[in-house]
């Protein structure tokens, strides 16, 4: 048997194991069943191929899903099905069906990893303000669980960068590892140590954090109305803030937004929604049919009783 069938077989059944994964993504944690019967339909499409010979291959590093992230499982097997597919490519004979099953794991790629990232900004998103609530990582970690968080952002007007970076690098170290963390307005600090940033009208203008950033980089924005959040998105920005929605006690300069605002920039946006200020357990229910998708909470969490 000829090594290059050696390397036909072994790419292949690497193909069909990073598909599988890809597959259970989909399915059960996305609940996605176009997307998971578009990437089973691509795995059946390779066992059409007729096997030379299975393979014992070395035996290689499992993926820990308790301690990465869902990006990471999805990044590293979607890589290995393209690298799979880009060797039998070169060494099959069939360029064609092979380089065509390639491009195609390219775009479920971005839809696995889009649809992730949707997931991720829904519910309850953690604001930690130590000028207002000075708490600890661990509290930071107890209220991630306790409100079935998975976004935390850390906000902090007064403090330097060096006293931000290090604060955030504490937060992450405490934080399961699939929750995302975002540094407000500190495009560098948050490139330094978080998942993403968030960035304020007066900030770094978010089309060019979106040039600077690596792709999978979180960017949100802060806005006011339908017109600044349509033109954040087309920026870029992976969400919307807008608010504030109730009267709140950690920005006293906040102005008010009415919930007809947050409707209408609904009708128009493809990007989550976030709702903030003054938002605690006893006033949510009245945003739930605004269309938001998200809740920013500081006090709500961290003083649930004022």
């Amino acid at each position: 048997m000829s090594w290059a069938s050696f390397i036909i077989d072994a790419n292949l059944n690497r193909a069909r194991e990073g598909l599988r994964v890809l597959e259970e993504l989909a399915r059960f944690v996305l609940r996605d069943d176009a997307l998971w019967k578009c990437i089973k339909a691509m795995r059946h499409k390779l066992r059409v191929v007729i096997p030379i010979r299975n393979v014992v291959m070395p035996a290689e590093a499992g993926i820990q899903s308790g301690s990465l992230r869902w990006n990471d499982i999805l990044n590293a097997n979607a890589c290995r099905v393209q690298e799979a597919l880009r060797v039998l490519e070169e060494y099959s004979g069939d360029k064609v069906l092979y380089g065509r099953l390639r491009f195609e794991t390219y775009d479920i790629h971005q839809c696995l990893f889009l649809a992730l990232r949707q997931m991720s900004l829904k519910g309850a998103y953690i604001i930690v303000d130590p000028n207002a609530y000075n708490v600890s990582p661990e509290q930071v970690a107890n209220a991630v669980r306790e409100r079935n968080s998975h976004i935390v952002q850390l906000r902090d007007k007064n403090a330097t960068k060096q006293e931000i970076l290090a604060r955030a690098r504490s937060i992450r170290a405490h934080l399961p590892p699939n929750i995302l963390l975002i540094v407000n307005d500190h495009l560098d600090v948050a490139l330094a140590v978080a998942d993403g940033v968030h960035l304020g009208q007066t900030d770094f203008p978010v089309n060019e954090a979106v040039r600077i950033s690596p792709a999978h980089f979180i960017i949100g924005a802060s806005v006011k109305n339908t017109s600044q959040a349509k033109a954040e998105q087309d920026a870029g920005a992976s969400y919307v803030a807008m608010g504030a929605v109730f009267p709140t006690r950690t920005k006293l300069d906040a102005s008010s937004i009415e919930l007809e605002e947050i409707t209408k920039a609904r009708a128009v946006l493809q990007i989550p929604i976030c709702v903030i200020g003054g938002i605690t357990d006893h006033n949510i229910s009245l945003l739930k049919n605004s269309g938001a998708d998200l809740y920013a909470m500081c006090r709500g969490i961290w003083d649930p009783e004022t």
